[in-house]
């Protein structure tokens, strides 16, 4: 009998994810060469040559997490941002039957996984080029795609979260849960329920004004390909309903982290991040305590996943993660 699947070492899933592969892309009008893996550390990806010459990505989503409707509403955000407006995206490809999601079932996986086709993008992301120049790039692609995004009219059966909660709603809450209470201390603690609060509070004030609209929530350096020049937006999964102050807190707390790393440096990053967005848009920030507030939300989400996660290598990183979060709340917030 077949061993089960989360049984298997890290080849021996990879294979059986590549006959789910095989099965998906047959769901396309593609004449297949080639099918090669890109990466397994969330979403199984897929690099798909053709006999052509042309390549695609393919992406199989991490199963129990977002169900078919939102990888759809996802897609369909995508394609009307490029039909409708010049951001740049990645290009989602429909199935033979015109759909943007195929999901798929194969005997050795345990759970469906919704899939979606991408077309190939030549060149490397943008965090390969840590530079002012790149970082006001992607500011200005950020402006572009946020005042668009105010003239999306949901089609019916969009459905996306909403981002009004100090953590992911997708996850549970275990940070401070009595399940974690041997990974933090009563000193971290405080830390983390003083940060809540006041992610909670700016919340609360920002979900009262106008101005609500679908947001990347995922908008870093590294899911923007760069492409002859031209910035890309690509990985769309983690759309919700925000505000754009809310996505450039996930865009400045990547920069913070890396300050002072391979060419990093977050001061001049942020500073020519927003040169860009200026030179489309208003800031949308008034109050640059208030941006601290939404980095140091990206770390919560972040430290909340990894004490909350059942994958071992996880488990062995969360308390090394806990002290990382501390710190960096502590010197975003004061």
């Amino acid at each position: 009998m077949p061993l089960p699947f989360y049984n298997l070492t890290l080849t021996g899933r990879t294979k059986r994810m590549h006959k789910m592969a095989r099965a998906v892309l047959e769901n396309y009008a593609l004449d297949v060469k080639r099918i090669r893996q890109m990466a397994d550390d969330w979403n199984y990806i897929f690099r798909v040559d053709t006999t052509d010459g042309t390549r695609y990505v393919l992406r199989i989503g991490y199963p129990n997490v977002y169900s078919a409707q939102e990888a759809r509403s996802e897609m369909q955000f995508i394609d009307w941002l490029a039909q409708q407006t010049a951001v740049p995206v990645v290009t989602p490809v429909p199935g033979k039957d015109g759909d943007l999601v195929y999901t798929a079932q194969v005997d050795g996986v345990p759970e469906a996984r919704h899939c979606v086709l991408f077309e190939w993008i030549t060149g490397a992301d943008l965090g390969d080029d840590p530079s002012a120049a790149t970082f006001e790039k992607m500011g200005a692609v950020a402006a572009q795609l946020h005042q668009h995004a105010l003239a999306f009219t949901p089609p019916a059966g969009f459905q996306v979260e909403t981002a009004n909660t100090a953590f992911n709603p997708k996850d549970d809450v275990v940070l401070l849960a009595p399940q974690c209470a041997h990974l933090v201390s009563d000193a971290q603690r405080a830390t983390f329920e003083n940060a809540i609060t006041l992610v909670e509070e700016k919340l609360a004030a920002l979900y009262q004004q106008d101005g609500l609209r679908v947001i990347h929530n995922d908008l870093h350096q590294w899911n923007i390909m760069v492409q002859k020049g031209q910035p890309i937006v690509i990985d769309f999964e983690d759309l919700v309903w925000g505000y754009p102050i809310q996505d450039i807190g996930v865009t400045f707390y990547y920069l913070f982290i890396e300050d002072g790393d391979d060419g990093y440096d977050y001061a001049r990053d942020s500073a020519a991040f927003k040169r860009g967005y200026e030179s489309v848009a208003p800031w949308p920030v008034t109050d640059p305590r208030d941006l601290n507030i939404f980095i140091a939300r990206r770390a919560l989400d972040l430290v909340n996943f990894v004490v909350g996660s059942d994958d071992p290598e996880m488990q062995e990183f969360a308390p090394t993660m806990v002290a990382r979060a501390v710190e960096r709340i502590e010197t975003l917030l004061g």
